[in-house]
C-alpha cells in the first residue's frame, strides 16, 4: 500500500467517524426517498393495506 493509499484510507476513516447530525439526517432522508420511489405501497382499500392500518393501531 503507497503512502497516498493510506493517507486516502485514513481521511476516509475520519470522515467516517466525524459525521455530524446534520449529515446523519441528510443521508437519512436521502435513503428514504430513494426507498420510497422503489417500493410500491398497497391501496388504501386492499385488503393487505387495511391490515396494516388495523395493526398500526394497536
Amino acid at each position: 500500500m503507497s503512502a497516498t493509499d493510506m493517507m486516502s484510507t485514513g481521511s476516509s476513516l475520519l470522515e467516517a467517524t466525524s459525521i455530524t447530525d446534520a449529515q446523519m439526517m441528510q443521508e437519512a432522508r436521502a435513503a428514504a426517498v430513494a426507498s420510497d420511489q422503489n417500493n410500491i405501497l398497497a391501496p388504501s382499500n386492499s385488503k393487505y393495506q387495511k391490515r396494516v392500518n388495523k395493526l398500526a393501531k394497536n
